[in-house]
């Protein structure tokens, strides 16, 4: 049954009665939505035409759109957007073996790691188990995307982003007040706070400070049309940041995975993971070396207008 908190019995209020700025919350919305339409768009496909890339698409759309709730949090303060995000998180956990299992094929795949494997009498063996493992990890996914919780999500989000709100010249200008500027500068304070992040040998610390670069990227996009060059170089700095991270994770659990396996061939894929992983480790340390000592959180401030 949809939670009735998300279903009125009339038709639903503007939400901006109790509001200061509707102005504001119009912009918003405007702000949120094309991460609510990627989700509807890359939904259809992962359920129609089920493929990898829209399974990770409809993940990256989930985020980007839980970031943007935690972000104007305040300016939606009269809106389910906590319920929301809290439920697209259940989305990330339901779709995330299915991503893994997509990545763990695709490094199976490869030839530049598999190598002589590829010519041994077995190795079509191998790949066809694990093909199976992975077939398993994408009913889960589809199940759960043809599930009621599911559909009853999207029919939430779909109150949420399309009923009527005031009309508004809203300049982007509205989207960074005070308190979000405010928020933005104390995520990056959190993420640089960790001089040597590496350090941690935990996979999941290494993960958590992951998540939490990833945040402030998402939020740095949002103000992106505020902050001008600032915003955007900010942007590109934490993007190659994540996905220097991304990779090395990818790889270490790899060649955790490979450890434990201990079978003729995962020797050498474990050998070219733990490469891999030490590429990925020099290459994020350049990066971190370089960011943390270009970024000046007072030029932090919006753009003045062009």
């Amino acid at each position: 049954m949809t939670d009735p908190a998300f279903v009125p019995q009339t038709p639903p209020p503007t939400d901006t009665a109790r509001l200061a700025n509707p102005q504001t919350l119009a912009a918003v919305h405007a702000a949120l939505r094309p991460h609510y339409q990627a989700i509807r768009a890359n939904d259809q496909q992962a359920r129609e035409h089920y493929s990898p890339k829209g399974v990770h698409q409809l993940r990256v759309a989930a985020r980007r759109l839980r970031a943007g709730f935690r972000l104007y949090r305040r300016d939606l303060a009269t809106t389910p957007a906590r319920q929301l995000s809290e439920r697209l998180r259940e989305l990330l956990a339901a779709l995330g073996p299915a991503r893994d299992a997509d990545v763990w094929m695709g490094r199976l795949r490869d030839r530049a790691v598999v190598g002589i494997l590829s010519v041994h009498p077995e190795w079509p063996q191998v790949v066809a188990q694990e093909q199976k493992r992975r077939h398993r990890a994408r009913a889960q996914a589809e199940a759960y995307l043809a599930s009621p919780p599911w559909q009853e999500l999207l029919a939430q989000l779909e109150l949420f982003f399309e009923h009527e709100l005031p009309s508004t010249s809203a300049v982007p200008q509205l989207l960074l007040s005070p308190r979000t500027a405010k928020k933005l500068r104390r995520q990056l304070r959190a993420v640089v706070a960790e001089k040597k992040p590496l350090r941690q040998r935990s996979a999941d610390r290494i993960h958590d400070f992951r998540r939490e670069c990833r945040k402030a990227r998402y939020w740095a996009e949002y103000l992106v049309p505020v902050l001008g060059p600032t915003g955007e170089k900010l942007r590109k700095d934490l993007v190659a940041i994540a996905d220097a991270l991304g990779s090395m994770r990818d790889a270490d659990l790899a060649a955790r995975k490979l450890a434990r396996r201990r079978c003729w061939w995962s020797e050498r894929l474990r050998d070219r993971a733990e490469q891999q992983a030490a590429k990925a480790k020099r290459d994020f340390t350049q990066k971190w070396k370089r960011f943390r000592r270009e970024l000046d959180e007072k030029s932090l401030r919006p753009a003045s207008p062009a």
